[in-house]
């Protein structure tokens, strides 16, 4: 249909018309006119661009943009278009006052909606972007064209400008009585570059608020009766020099209002019912724009930003949020930034984010913090993972160590120390956000105290607890498994147990436990925890398993209890005695008692490898109070000798009444702690046969401290000997004796320690009075083996010495020794010794002559030599010319 250009100059008439089913007629005169064949035939008005996308100042002085010239920058509309529905036989004159009187004439109408879908006979882009159609808001009404035909001009011979005024059939001047059909929106970013490369922030109605008004208008238009909801207009004029336009629309989400002139912006109110991110309270956005004069220009102003919250308690009953409720302290936010798409963090002019004052209403108390919040006009799931991003780095939120009830349980073990939140959202039903705890930052008391030192760990909630709808016993799993660990300072644990496990749960009622998979055993869950040197692992009764406990207890501060109770059995030198043996923790502090004791019940400790000795043991407790030294007993204590050992055994037998209640000797030091008994056994006494100084110890020696050497703990051990080294036995059989000592100490690896000495030897003399004499030979070795390091020792002593007259006596002394040192030195050494003693009566010497230590086996043999070599031979050529001074 081809389209032609009215124009009158002198009121600024310009326009394309179109029309359909008319044909070409004469009037009387002559000249061409049009008739409409039928009720089908329409007139379409085109006219030029009624609106502006003008730039918009914020009030903080700054436009939107940082445009290089700090311009205020405007971008025209499209066309508009209006279409027309005559009655038949309608004749319209083909000029400017012809077609102008023909539009305001009986029975013309504006065709607001076309028959099928996608048909916009009339589209009017007013505001910028945005398409709409006007109806009636009468049931039956119409919308018709008001304007003048001619030119109106005044008495000064001024004339005005052209315009149409679209109204309703029953509208008024005050009042077209319109509604506002919007159509569609056309795209665009709030900042756009247009064609000619310049940067547009604007326009006033921003692209999402524009989307909004669509999607209401349309939902409201889909049923007649509530035609009155669709956006008001009372004012809707149509020019050469732009649109003018007074909206009001009010929905449960948007409120909107809008005044043009001339297709330039003066007011714009928009108002948006959205929700803040991630609590999902309802709050109303509001956005005020404003035509003002400034720097002599007038411009689009932002003049006003206020948010009001309109709901500011919201009451919670998410499983992952243990809170009942969430309150935002302060209702109304004035003088914000400018706003900016579908979601944004809020904040203030100055840029900074606005902060909420927030309380999160628990059941053991009240949580306040200050945060940031995205404000969401609508609730789009497609948009849920940009709004988190957005949010995130502001979720994690630090609180004062506040305690929580996680769970809303009800008992003291569901009641952590929090420091720290992380709020995230689940998915958002129609009634807004729902809240969750992602992680949270816990301090466990217990093992702040337990331990001695911090326990911040980041805890989440297991899926066993959001899988089912009861709470269970471990709703709660740390991030990453949290590292248990009394192996390093066993102290802290009673001495003789030293848990080592990873706890992946938190028990209500057990604290960190470790929950095992299906696969894994027991033993390997506690495979690096140590019970009197062996590992627990091993040790534990797996039909009689139960993890330890270690909870806080009240109190300020608060306490903490570790209690766990073993049922043990055979492993290696430690064997159990029928189905009494077992292990008792107990570890206690709290404002009433502070106390760690450690209890390991009837065992047996045997010699590995051999049934020479067997340690029986009732009870062994270790007990620690504050300000005292550690204390470590032995209850009933029975040593069993075998074998070669018999002797030993009965003397042993024969001591039993002596022993009654004596408690055993204890040496504490920071190092650890020794206890143990030492038997003292009368002197053996038969013929010839004699052994005395006998004295048995049997001990255990618990580490408290890290070996700095191995940079690890040593292992509980047990130790044994049969005399020690600085107190030895005796034996002597006629003119030979002797007398040494055994110390033996075995743990988890077995032998660990063994250490023998043995010295022999004999004396015989002689005295006639005159002359008495002596001679002597002894010898003796000792082995050490301690670890991997082995000392062996041998020596030989023989001498002898004569006396005449007590005048004269001589004696001669040959000490020699051997040595062997392992590696990596691996070498055997030697060193000998000869001392020779003259006394006369006028004159005495000695003289001793030492070789040094040489190498007989090994990387760094050397020759014999004695350092004194020249000191010696000059000692002997005195004594020889003393002896020639008297020969005479």
């Amino acid at each position: 249909m081809q389209q032609y250009l009215i124009v009158r100059r002198e009121d600024f008439v310009h326009f394309g018309i179109q029309w359909s089913d008319f044909r070409l007629d004469k009037d009387l005169e002559g000249r061409p006119r049009l008739v409409a064949n039928s009720d089908n035939a329409r007139i379409t008005l085109t006219f030029p661009p009624q609106a502006f996308a003008e730039q918009v100042k914020t009030a903080s002085g700054l436009f939107r943009t940082n445009y290089e010239y700090n311009k205020i920058q405007k971008q025209l509309s499209g066309y508009s278009r209006v279409q027309f529905a005559v009655l038949t036989g309608v004749v319209m004159d083909l000029n400017a006052e012809g077609i102008l009187s023909l539009l305001r004439g009986p029975g013309v109408s504006v065709v607001s909606q076309g028959i099928n879908a996608g048909e916009e006979p009339t589209a009017i882009e007013i505001p910028w972007g945005l398409i709409l159609s006007a109806v009636s808001r009468s049931p039956g009404g119409t919308v018709v064209s008001d304007h003048s035909v001619l030119p109106i001009t005044s008495p000064s011979g001024v004339t005005g400008l052209w315009y149409t005024r679209l109204q309703a059939s029953d509208g008024e001047t005050e009042d077209a009585r319109l509604a506002l059909l919007p159509l569609r929106n056309i795209e665009s970013h709030d900042m756009d570059t247009w064609e000619n490369g310049q940067i547009i922030v604007g326009p006033a109605l921003k692209n999402f608020d524009r989307k909004s008004i669509v999607s209401e208008s349309l939902s409201q238009s889909q049923n007649f009766s509530v035609i009155e909801e669709l956006p008001k207009a009372k004012r809707l004029e149509l020019s050469t020099l732009g649109g003018s336009l007074s909206a009001t629309a009010k929905w449960p989400n948007l409120e909107w209002e809008h005044d043009i002139v001339l297709g330039r912006d003066q007011k714009v109110r928009v108002q948006h019912a959205g929700y803040l991110f991630p609590f999902g309270h309802r709050a109303q956005l509001e956005e005020k724009i404003v035509r003002e004069f400034s720097d002599g220009e007038a411009m689009l102003m932002n003049t006003a930003v206020n948010l009001v919250v309109t709901e500011p308690v919201r009451k919670t009953e998410n499983r992952e949020f243990p809170f009942n409720e969430v309150e935002i302290l302060a209702q109304k936010f004035v003088d914000l930034e400018t706003p900016g798409a579908d979601f944004f963090l809020l904040k203030k002019l100055n840029g900074e984010l606005l902060q909420f004052p927030v309380r999160l209403k628990g059941s053991k108390g009240d949580l306040y913090f200050n945060v940031p919040l995205v404000f969401v006009k609508q609730l789009l799931p497609e948009q849920k993972n940009t709004i988190t991003d957005l949010w995130k780095p502001y979720s994690n939120i630090p609180v004062p160590g506040v305690p929580i009830d996680l769970v809303r349980g009800g008992t003291d073990g569901d009641v952590h120390e929090v420091h720290e939140i992380t709020i995230a959202t689940g998915d958002h039903p129609e009634e807004g956000f729902i809240p969750k705890l992602e992680q949270f930052m816990v301090e466990l008391p217990a093992m702040r105290r337990i331990l001695n030192e911090q326990s911040r760990l980041p805890l989440k909630y297991s899926q066993e607890y959001l899988d089912s709808i009861d709470i269970g016993d471990t709703p709660l799993k740390p991030i990453e498994d949290i590292v248990i660990d009394f192996t390093n300072q066993p102290g802290l644990s009673g001495g003789l147990l030293a848990p080592k496990f990873n706890a992946n749960k938190i028990s209500r009622t057990l604290g960190p436990i470790s929950v095992p998979d299906v696969d894994i055993p027991v033993s390997e869950i506690y495979k690096d925890a140590m019970i009197l040197g062996l590992p627990l692992g091993e040790l534990l009764k797996v039909d009689q398993y139960l993890p330890p406990k270690m909870i806080q207890v009240p109190g300020n501060p608060p306490g903490a209890i570790m209690e766990w109770d073993l049922h043990l059995k055979d492993y290696g030198p430690f064997k159990t005695i029928e189905n009494k043996t077992k292990a008792e923790l107990r570890v206690e502090h709290s404002a009433t008692k502070s106390e760690i004791k450690c209890e390991v019940k009837h065992f047996i400790f045997r010699l590995p490898q051999t049934d020479l000795v067997t340690l029986k043991i009732g009870s062994l407790v270790y007990i620690q109070k504050p300000g005292c030294e550690p204390n470590l007993e032995i209850n009933g204590l029975e040593i069993d000798f075998k074998g070669a050992l018999q002797l030993v055994q009965k003397l042993l037998e024969e001591l039993k009444p002596l022993l009654g209640g004596n408690r055993p000797t204890l040496s504490s030091t920071p190092a650890g702690i020794k206890a143990g008994y030492t038997f003292q056994l009368p002197s053996v006494k038969t013929g010839a046969f004699m052994m005395s100084n006998i004295a048995i110890h049997c001990g255990v020696n618990v580490p408290l401290k890290q070996n700095p050497e191995s940079n690890s703990m040593d292992p509980v051990t047990m130790s044994l000997s049969f005399g020690r080294r600085d107190n030895p036995f005796n034996l002597s059989v006629l003119m030979f004796g002797g007398g040494g000592y055994i110390d033996v100490e075995f743990g988890k690896e077995g032998l660990t320690k063994f250490e023998a000495s043995m010295e022999f030897g004999a004396t015989v003399g002689i005295d006639f009075g005159i002359v008495s004499a002596e001679v002597h030979a002894l010898g003796g070795v000792r082995f050490i083996k301690s670890g991997q390091n082995i000392e062996l020792d041998a020596f030989i002593r023989i001498g002898g010495s004569v006396d005449i007259f007590g005048l004269v006596s001589v004696s001669v002394e040959l000490y020699v020794e051997l040595s062997y040192e392992s590696p990596p030195l691996n070498r055997l050494v030697g060193q000998a010794e000869l001392v020779i003693e003259v006394d006369l009566t006028l004159f005495s010497e000695s003289i001793t002559l030492n070789s040094g230590e040489w190498v007989l086996e090994g990387p760094d043999i050397q020759p014999l030599a004695s350092p004194d070599g020249e000191v010696a031979e000059l000692q002997i050529d005195k004594l020889a010319d003393y002896y020639e001074a008297f020969a005479y």
